[in-house]
């Protein structure tokens, strides 16, 4: 284990934090970062330190911006709460087989952990979604790269995308392919040669709403405005960050998604929260909702993250996992202008549209859930106790 000192470049620790996790896309040797009074000390398994201490000054220069560009950091709402449990339910749920790792950032949910997430999908439907008038869509875990290309995510989340591969459509190449498997007693990453394959024009999608703008390309919304929920699978690359339960590599995400004018997306957006408020009295969980910035892993870093937080573009609300004395993003409100009506050009009274949409990690929320309040039912809130008998009885 080799270890690499740098000056700490931030004095706030949503930034450190946003640096931790960027971190670990820029080399797979780099084990772990702390901050040590004035220091930053990363462990890794780099031979060639030179080159890593290259890479780790770019990205704190990135991430730094180079100009002085407050970091806004602001609590929009708390709700307190002394949670009943504080012990590792990781180890727990891991213990009892309720989840199982098939991979990194990859597992398997059984009850009640698979029911839970199913029953707080139907209670965001139920408390958030509908009394907004959302009407249901559903969409492929595929999106094109013509899609992604116009919301540049290709841009501004290149680490997190996972692409698609076929067999190339020639016989003699799939009769070889497949006689190498049998040969080796199976097929293993490394055996897949670039000419043997090709990579297809879509991409595993790493969000719901982008296929709803898509739907909607050289369309007029109604005057009124539209509300549109979904629920889909969602696929992120996060490098060694998939350690993290946070950090799924496969995940569910509900959304709730307003186009219209500049005027309805903003009202519909300002009930949404109110809603969402309204549910985590349901829950009872000890939480918080701030404003923050997405992960953008480009060279303008400080800038779009400065101006995603001043124009409060982007809030999170994150529940507390006590055994880890951390918190954990369990769902996002999100402004976008009229940014996606122009790239699709979707238009609401002869003008480009503009979007908002509200996301929920499903598994994410349970695992948080679960944190603070275990897996007796007895300890958890009464209202949530309730209905999720009744939910099990239907």
């Amino acid at each position: 284990m080799n270890e690499l000192i740098i000056d700490n470049f931030t004095k706030n620790e949503e930034e450190f934090q946003q640096f931790q996790y960027l971190l670990r896309f820029l080399n797979n040797n780099i084990i772990s970062c702390k901050i040590d009074h004035d220091k930053i000390k990363i462990d890794h398994t780099e031979k060639i330190t030179i080159h890593l201490e290259k890479l780790v000054q770019k990205l704190t220069k990135r991430i730094s911006g180079g100009r002085n560009l407050p970091f806004k950091s602001q609590i929009i709402h708390e709700h307190s709460v002394q949670p009943p449990y504080v012990n590792d339910i990781f180890t727990q749920l891991i213990d009892q087989n309720i989840i199982v790792k098939n991979h990194e950032g990859i597992f398997t949910f059984r009850p009640p952990f698979s029911d839970l997430i199913l029953f707080l999908d139907q209670l965001i439907v139920d408390y958030v979604a509908k009394p907004l008038g959302a009407v249901n869509e559903y969409y492929p875990t595929l999106i094109s790269m013509d899609t992604l290309n116009k919301t540049n995510h290709f841009t501004s989340f290149p680490h997190h995308v996972l692409f698609t591969q076929h067999l190339e459509e020639e016989l003699t190449n799939i009769d070889l392919f497949t006689e190498n498997v049998r040969a080796n007693d199976g097929l293993n990453a490394d055996m897949i040669k670039p000419n043997d394959v090709r990579t297809t024009s879509l991409v595993k999608n790493p969000a719901v709403c982008y296929h709803c703008y898509q739907s909607l390309e050289n369309k007029e919304v109604p005057n009124e405005g539209s509300t549109i929920t979904s629920v889909g699978r969602c696929s992120r690359y996060e490098s060694n960050n998939h350690s993290d339960f946070g950090r799924l590599l496969d995940f569910s995400m509900r959304e709730i998604i307003f186009i219209g004018s500049d005027e309805y997306v903003k009202s519909m957006r300002e009930k949404s929260i109110i809603l969402l408020k309204e549910f985590l009295n349901l829950w009872k969980i000890d939480s918080f909702l701030e404003n923050a910035n997405d992960p953008f892993f480009t060279n303008d870093y400080k800038v779009k993250s400065f101006f995603q937080r001043d124009l409060d573009m982007k809030y999170e609300l994150k529940f507390k996992i006590p055994y880890l004395n951390s918190s954990i993003s369990v769902s996002s409100s999100n402004y976008h202008g009229n940014v996606f009506g122009q790239a699709f050009s979707i238009k609401n009274n002869n003008e480009f549209a503009s979007t908002s949409c509200m996301a929920f990690g499903l598994e994410r929320w349970i695992f948080a859930f679960l944190a603070q309040y275990g897996l007796d039912t007895q300890l958890w809130p009464e209202k949530i106790k309730e209905l999720f008998s009744m939910y099990l009885k239907r």
